[in-house]
């Protein structure tokens, strides 16, 4: 096989290969860099959304257990001082919840907290930031948003339903 840059005979007639230029050579290198970076950040976006969707499908997972717990006693479960769903666990794991997920997608903590007369609870993830920061209610896109479930329906989630 000849180089790119090899002398061609067609039709009798000698010719030079086309190559590209500097111009041209950097217009390409940059349109794929280009291309890669979208593809990455497309890519990173999806998994953060499905981090998002895990989590408060293990948050309703954990608050059906609670809201079963309270028709049986007539009170959502107490609070632990941690605050966490793992402490949570002992009143409603395997009764109302054979495995309850004690943690988010992104590896932080669920947090549990109860009024002490057992009238009302907060299930919460602290996100990607593990902070607690966001709307206090409606949709969230942010990653770093927190994800809230109350009394029964989502105070702030990834889709802005309240179910």
């Amino acid at each position: 096989m000849r180089s790119f840059q090899s002398v061609r005979r067609l039709g009798g007639k000698c010719f030079r290969a086309p190559r590209l230029d500097l111009v041209e050579g950097t217009c390409l290198a940059l349109l794929l860099a280009v291309a890669v970076v979208v593809a990455i950040t497309t890519g990173y976006g999806k998994w953060q959304r499905n981090k998002q969707r895990r989590t408060a499908s293990d948050i309703r997972d954990v608050a059906m257990a609670v809201e079963s717990y309270a028709v049986d006693h007539r009170r959502y479960p107490p609070s632990a001082r941690s605050r966490t769903v793992a402490a949570l666990a002992s009143w409603i794991e395997p009764t109302y919840l054979e495995v309850v997920p004690r943690r988010d997608a992104w590896g932080g903590e669920l947090l549990y907290e109860a009024t002490p007369d057992g009238d009302s609870y907060v299930i919460r993830s602290l996100a990607k930031d593990g902070v607690v920061s966001g709307p206090t209610v409606g949709m969230t896109t942010d990653f770093r948003h927190d994800i809230v479930f109350a009394d029964g329906s989502f105070l702030v989630s990834p889709d802005g339903r309240r179910h």
